[in-house]
């Protein structure tokens, strides 16, 4: 190493009494992620840019609840399968990294075939647009997202410059052709085509360029599709959930409604992805020690991330009014909304936690949270947005981020 090098190195272990972690690997990878997260920012901000300047609310609002739908159909794509690719390769048994493609597309065939359904029933009911929009989805729905495996399968070993790298790019190919598309087009359904196209074929890219550079070995992981298929399980009830402020929002005040509620929460969810470093850097970590040692060791470094996460948010709830006046005029109405929803980043680094019993295969804790989150979000959403609409769903979001706290910490030191 470098003069340089070997006085960061000095110096990020002298911090190690403070941060009560190994700062050189968190460093070492972090960078990658803060890099990534930086650009991937960046990216969005320019995609989001144009959805809100180059269509109309009513179409962004339509396109949002399209893909709300289509994600509760992707639920059979086996999402779960993600975290134990990630727990399996980090163990060394990098050999599964095909057994969970084919499962993914196997299974993403049936989620496909129900969204096809879907649009026929769109069709028969005299709307073109929706059953083009939802028969269009359902044959993107097995192939668009599973090439993306490859990002899981490089953070299992531990590859974080790639990871990010890949991602970056995929992201950023994706926008080069959605934004001249929303430039020349304002169809619906040629929108929607241009996303799930380019995300499709710029994930299957970067999949082949992966398995090249890092070919998988021959150890395989039997138990990794009968755990994955646990995760999937547990997170339907969270997939479900989590479309059903749009669903209601989309039945009650239209289109328009949600186009302002989705950018209400697009920068706070992009500042949270900041906050989500920490757990990808630590997941394999993690999967390689006893959970006896997780729950002496994880607690500490939880405060300092929170208290980064709180200068993040007290620095956006000051900014947001001049992003959207400046970025998003048509939205301004979005600002007390987003200035609320940011202080669920505060909370974001007890996701840690949850990460924890995941990388520890703990099935009934996991269970637990998988569904008691996903219900209370359900009611709250069911109980709250019918009288208060849009507040109610503020609201409904804030209830929930505190109970699911509450949940993982109990959960954490009684698994």
């Amino acid at each position: 190493m470098t003069t340089t090098e070997n006085r960061l190195h000095t110096l990020l272990r002298a911090s190690e009494k403070y941060f009560k972690t190994d700062m050189v690997y968190l460093a070492s990878g972090g960078m990658w992620y803060m890099l990534g997260t930086l650009l991937s920012l960046l990216i969005s901000l320019g995609t989001a840019l144009a959805f809100a300047n180059l269509i109309p609310k009513e179409t962004y609002g339509a396109y949002q609840y399209i893909l709300s739908i289509t994600d509760i159909f992707g639920i059979l794509m086996l999402g779960g399968i993600d975290s134990a690719l990630t727990r399996s390769v980090a163990r060394g048994q990098e050999g599964s990294l095909f057994d969970a493609l084919r499962a993914k597309i196997r299974w993403g065939l049936l989620g496909g075939a129900g969204s096809a359904i879907f649009g026929a029933y769109y069709l028969l009911h005299g709307n073109p647009l929706f059953g083009g929009a939802f028969i269009i989805a359902g044959m993107a729905i097995p192939f668009w997202e599973t090439p993306g495996i490859y990002a899981v399968y490089l953070q299992g070993k531990k590859e974080f410059y790639y990871t990010n790298a890949y991602g970056v790019a995929t992201q950023f190919i994706a926008a080069l052709v959605i934004v001249p598309t929303l430039y020349f087009s304002k169809n619906l359904l040629v929108i929607l085509a241009a996303y799930l196209v380019s995300w499709g074929l710029a994930r299957t890219f970067f999949f082949y360029l992966a398995v090249k550079k890092f070919p998988p070995n021959k150890e395989r992981d039997p138990g990794m599709i009968r755990y994955g298929k646990h995760i999937t399980v547990m997170s339907a009830a969270s997939s479900i959930s989590g479309n059903v402020d749009t669903i209601l929002l989309w039945h009650l005040l239209g289109p328009a409604a949600v186009a302002v509620y989705v950018f209400a929460q697009t920068m706070p969810l992009k500042i949270a992805g900041i906050s989500k470093i920490a757990n990808r850097i630590a997941f394999p970590k993690m999967a390689a020690r006893e959970h006896e040692t997780l729950q002496k060791t994880l607690p500490p470094k939880i405060l300092p991330l929170c208290l980064l996460a709180a200068m993040l948010t007290a620095a956006y709830i000051i900014a947001a009014p001049f992003i959207f006046a400046i970025f998003f005029p048509q939205y301004r109405e979005a600002v007390p909304f987003t200035q609320i929803l940011s202080i669920l980043v505060v909370l974001q680094p007890f996701s840690l936690l949850a990460s924890s019993l995941a990388a520890q295969a703990k099935q009934k804790a996991l269970y637990i949270y998988n569904l008691g989150v996903p219900l209370v979000r359900i009611a709250l959403f069911l109980l709250l947005i019918p009288p208060f609409h849009l507040w109610g769903a503020v609201a409904a979001l804030i209830l929930i981020k505190t109970f699911d706290t509450g949940l993982l910490v109990a959960l954490f030191y009684r698994a």
